[in-house]
C-alpha cells in the first residue's frame, strides 16, 4: 500500500499543475484536445443506437465520412 501511495504522490508531482485540474480540463493546446472525448461519445452513441461505429454523418453532413482510417484509439474502447 505504501508503494502505491508513493507512486500516486510521484505522479501528481510530475504532472503538476495539470494534476490540479484533473477531471475538469484537458492539458495541452489546440483543437485536437476534444477529439478523443468526441470519439468516445460518438462510439457510445453509435452502439446504443445500433449504428455503424465506423461511419458518421455528424462530420461532412449530409454525405458523412468513414472513421475507419481516423486516428481513433480503438484499443482504448475495449477497456
Amino acid at each position: 500500500m505504501a508503494v502505491l501511495a508513493f507512486y500516486l504522490v510521484l505522479a501528481v508531482l510530475v504532472t503538476w499543475p495539470a494534476a490540479r485540474y484533473a477531471g475538469t480540463r484537458y492539458p495541452g493546446r489546440g483543437n485536437d484536445l476534444i477529439l478523443f472525448p468526441w470519439q468516445f461519445w460518438r462510439l457510445h452513441r453509435a452502439l446504443a443506437a445500433g449504428e455503424n461505429p465506423f461511419y458518421t454523418t455528424l462530420l461532412y453532413y449530409p454525405q458523412g465520412v468513414s472513421l475507419a482510417f481516423s486516428n481513433t484509439p480503438w484499443a482504448l474502447f475495449a477497456l
